[in-house]
């Protein structure tokens, strides 16, 4: 339902800025983790160092809550909202230049879970969206099942499908991705776990895949992995690969974690993952063919790693930074940097962003001789969304609203 737009979202222009993007760099940031999944952001000039009062070109007001990211197309930022008083889930659109509020479409109204059955850290609108340039795709729990709706740019409904009946342990997280015009949807709740792929003009179920019977949260992530494109799933005991165009599982090796959050990582031979109950291990598994490359006892659970020329990056949930070499998990460095983490490690311009839920961001260099902060920066309000990074810009959601960082 398209609502008013003026009155819905409101604004502050701290500093005006030119609308047109400049620099080298990711231009779009169309899904979760950025274009390739993987939360690599490229060669871009943003600035090492923010606060309130510096190098915040805007700041605008979200209405509701959500632990989701933004996405970003064109001139354009999506964030999906929940407001638990009225029970309505929603789309929220901004202009990318100044932050003013375009559009708000509810997508649901009523029909909430339990609070008891929806974990503290979690909300109704804890997945990010995803754009493939014509549309915009979300998913949401709502009425005990888990529904992928798509509108257009302007935020009118195209089609809503219910992918699966959802009964709620902590609530849900998984954000769609949509690849070769397909839209990918993992629910993985025990009994009825799958992966499904809808096609991305009419919501039409294109293939539907088993998943073991076990409770988890991973948003699937489609790499190219020895000479094809992979869906890659890790959770309910398991990492598993899937044949894109078809859904034919092409591996499974048990991993032991049967909840996992954050999303894997390859580098084009290995595939990285990582599980926090009940067995706490992150994992290395040969990315043609499953088989364990090495293991060890670390978990990072809720953060997605980040592998980056040769080596692996990872944040535990209680503050523990990790560098381990890929080819071989040797450990190169381990060093508390404080805080508790939900949100995901970006890399930008050779450097790893780690922000905590107080809102501070460590930065430092991706590199495995030390951990060496360069820059702490702080934000106000709880912080468990992942930033996004594109045009020079770097996009945090915290709790206190969403702020554009640039120079």
């Amino acid at each position: 339902m398209q609502l008013n737009r003026s009155a819905l979202v409101s604004v502050l222009v701290i500093v005006i800025v030119n609308p047109v993007l400049h620099g080298a760099g990711v231009e779009n940031w169309p899904k979760w983790r950025g274009p390739h999944g993987d939360g690599d952001a490229g060669e871009q000039q943003v600035p090492l160092t923010w606060s309130e009062s510096e190098n915040i070109l805007w700041r605008a007001d979200i209405p509701g809550e959500g632990n989701s990211s933004p996405v970003l197309y064109g001139d354009r930022i999506f964030l999906t909202t929940a407001d638990h008083e009225t029970q309505v889930q929603s789309v929220v659109c901004l202009n990318r230049s100044h932050g003013a509020p375009l559009w708000k479409t509810d997508v649901h109204q009523g029909n909430f879970v339990d609070p008891k059955q929806v974990h503290a850290m979690c909300t109704n609108a804890s997945c990010s969206a995803a754009c493939d340039g014509e549309r915009v795709f979300v998913t949401f729990m709502n009425d005990d099942a888990i529904w992928t709706t798509a509108l257009d740019l302007d935020g009118n409904r195209l089609w809503q499908r219910k992918v699966a009946d959802f009964e709620s342990q902590f609530g849900y997280g998984a954000s769609p991705v949509c690849q070769d015009a397909l839209v990918l949807v993992a629910v993985d709740n025990a009994p009825d776990n799958v992966l499904v792929a809808l096609r991305a003009d009419t919501g039409e179920v294109a293939w539907r895949a088993q998943r073991p019977a076990f409770n988890s949260y991973v948003t699937p992530m489609v790499f190219r992995v020895a000479g094809q494109d992979m869906v890659l799933l890790s959770g309910s005991n398991s990492v598993a690969a899937f044949q894109l165009s078809s859904g034919d599982e092409i591996w499974a090796t048990e991993t032991g974690a049967q909840m996992a959050v954050g999303s894997m990582v390859t580098d084009g031979e290995r595939a990285f993952v990582s599980g926090g109950w009940p067995q706490r291990t992150t994992v290395c598994v040969d990315a043609a063919t499953g088989d364990v490359v090495w293991q060890n006892n670390a978990a990072t659970y809720i953060p997605s790693m980040l592998v980056h020329n040769g080596y692996l990056y990872a944040v535990t949930n209680d503050g523990i930074g990790y560098c381990w070499h890929a080819e071989t998990g040797r450990e190169m460095w381990r060093k508390r940097l404080g805080g508790n983490f939900s949100a995901s490690l970006t890399l930008v311009n050779q450097h790893i962003l780690a922000v905590n839920e107080d809102g501070v961001t460590k930065v430092f260099p991706a590199s495995p001789d030390e951990l060496a902060i360069v820059a702490e920066n702080e934000l106000p309000g709880l912080t468990r969304a992942t930033p996004a990074i594109c045009g020079n810009r770097i996009y945090f959601r915290t709790d206190d609203g969403l702020f554009c960082i640039g120079e």
